[in-house]
């Protein structure tokens, strides 16, 4: 027997389909897909809220239900690209400021000795 939750899924992803079926395949579609995938998955990645994260897991199995995994897969590889570039400068800077202050540190030191 279906849950509430599995009749209102169900009966939304029939309402998507309906929609996606309406939308012309062009451009603009698959910039807004593509631009909704990438939020979907930077809120997964960096929200410390897991409704937050519930919810954009929803969207992106919405959109895998629509037949759009190759659009899921494709938005994946690039927030997992900017979270990495993302992760570099910050460990960057802290590098640097390590440094920096390590050398400071030296510096003072020498100055009172």
């Amino acid at each position: 027997m279906l849950g509430r939750t599995d009749v209102l899924d169900s009966a939304l992803v029939a309402a998507l389909r309906s929609v996606h079926n309406e939308i012309p395949a062009g451009p603009d579609y698959r910039r807004l897909l593509r631009e909704s995938l990438k939020h979907a998955s930077t809120v997964m990645q960096l929200s410390g809220q897991i409704g937050e994260r519930n919810e954009a897991a929803r969207i992106r199995e919405l959109v895998q239900q629509l037949g759009e995994g190759q659009a899921v897969l494709e938005s994946d590889a690039e927030a997992s690209g900017i979270l990495t570039r993302m992760t570099r400068a910050m460990l960057a800077v802290n590098h640097e400021e390590t440094h920096t202050r390590g050398h400071y540190r030296r510096s003072e030191s020498e100055f009172d000795g």
